[in-house]
Formats: structure tokens, C-alpha cells, sequence
């Protein structure tokens, strides 16, 4: 979404975000505009009454904690060794294959060793963001301590959400029935577009209020619809909420 503006009837001028697609009709997005003062002082307020209350502080850390540590677990770099391994191998395979093969053949292969390649190229980079990640150890403290330096501002100030928005926000995907949050925390990256995708996915199989790393693990099992799910994707902490 990109950000628009308009003049209402009475002359004033109004800002909103808006489906570029849908603007300049290159798709059949359906998804409405949002007015930019309102979203920001939402998502800003609904960080704050979910992540940055203080009688909250403690239980979203080790819960920033437990989840980082499950995500950076040993089974998972031994399963991206392996994948660029195996890669690795069917290169090398394709390169003998390449040496004679006749031409339409040698073009066929030539393509799919681009295409393996470009799949190792992305597992080996993975591979290295989790062992940067391994040596970047998260404390309950450390969490704790980050959090609280952004719970104290009165949201009718400006100042105070540009500054929660400007560092302590990755990204913000807005649904018409839901917004999905980012939150930057030591050892993420910027989320793909696909990541709420997914993260929706896994919250839809699972069942709203699951345990799981992919569910609503900081909330009892069984929640009302309005209340929001925790999630942690890529080093960062990440808040579904419902509208």
C-alpha cells in the first residue's frame, strides 16, 4: 500500500494508504483505503494495551525468548546443512549430465542447474542468518528492559508514535477484518509479503488460541475472536490482530 490523499468536501485535505494495484486498477484487489492518522494511532495503541503494558512486560519477553530460542534450534541447521547439501550433489550430477548432452538436451539441463542453483544460493544465505542468529543470544531481561523503554508517551503525541513506528516496528500488513505486526527484535529482517500469508495459514489449521510456535502461544487455549495472537516468524515478534 502506498500512501494517498484527497480533499474532502468541506475542503480539508485527508491522507490515506492505499492498494496501489486497486489505485491505478492493475488488479482486482478489493482491499479499502485506510486513513493514515487513524492506522498509526492504532496499531501505536494496540502495541502498547498488547505488548508494552507493564504488567505484560515479563510474560512477552519469555515469550520473545522461548520462541527465538525454538526458532534457532539445532534440527532446523542440521535440515538446511543437509538441503544445501543436497543441492549441492545435484549440481555436481546435472554438470556430468551437461558434458554429453546433445543440444536441445544441454539447454533443458543448463535451466534446471539455474534453477537449483538459485535454490542453493537461498538455503546457504538462510543457513547463515541462523548461525548469525545462534550467536546472538535474547535474555528475558534484555527483552524486558528493551520493551519498557517504549511504554511510557502519551499517544495523542505525535512525537511518541513516529517514534515507536520508526524503531520499534518492522512492518504492518493491513487486512480489512485484520492487521498483522511486526516488531523489531535483535537478529530479524524484514518480513516478505509471504510471511503473514503464512502465518494466517498455520493459525487457521491450528485453531485460534494454539500453543504452537505458529498459534497464539502467549494467550490461554481458548480466546475470544477480538483477542489478538502472538506469533514469531524470522527473529521477530509478531501481533495478529482481529478487527
Amino acid at each position: 500500500m502506498i500512501g494517498d490523499s484527497g480533499t474532502s468536501r468541506h475542503g480539508y485535505r485527508c491522507h490515506y494508504y492505499s492498494c496501489t494495484g486497486r489505485k491505478h486498477k492493475k488488479n482486482d484487489c478489493r482491499k479499502k483505503s485506510e486513513k493514515q492518522d487513524f492506522i498509526e494511532w492504532y496499531v501505536c495503541e494496540q502495541t502498547v494495551d498488547y505488548i508494552l503494558r507493564p504488567d505484560r512486560l515479563q510474560l512477552i519477553a519469555a515469550q520473545v525468548v522461548d520462541l527465538y530460542n525454538a526458532d534457532i534450534d539445532n534440527s532446523k541447521l542440521k535440515a538446511l546443512e543437509q538441503t544445501v547439501r543436497r543441492l549441492e550433489d545435484e549440481s555436481s550430477a546435472l554438470l556430468d549430465k551437461l558434458t554429453f548432452a546433445s543440444k536441445p538436451v544441454a539447454l533443458q539441463i543448463m535451466k534446471k542447474m539455474e534453477l537449483v542453483e538459485a535454490q542453493r544460493v537461498d538455503a546457504e544465505t538462510d543457513l547463515s542468518k541462523l548461525r548469525i542468529q545462534q550467536k546472538i543470544p535474547l535474555t528475558v531481561k534484555e527483552v524486558s528492559a528493551w520493551l519498557s523503554t517504549f511504554s511510557r508517551g502519551d499517544l495523542m503525541d505525535l512525537a511518541f508514535r513516529r517514534q515507536i513506528i520508526d524503531t520499534f516496528i518492522n512492518s504492518v500488513y493491513l487486512y480489512d477484518d485484520k492487521v498483522v505486526i511486526f516488531y523489531n527484535i535483535k537478529g530479524g529482517r524484514q518480513t516478505s509479503v509471504i510471511d503473514p500469508i503464512d502465518i494466517l495459514d498455520e493459525l487457521k489449521e491450528a485453531g485460534q488460541g494454539s500453543t504452537s510456535t505458529g498459534g497464539c502461544g502467549a494467550l490461554p487455549p481458548k480466546v475470544e475472536p477480538s483477542r489478538p495472537c502472538y506469533v514469531f516468524i524470522h527473529g521477530m515478534l509478531g501481533l495478529v490482530l482481529f478487527r
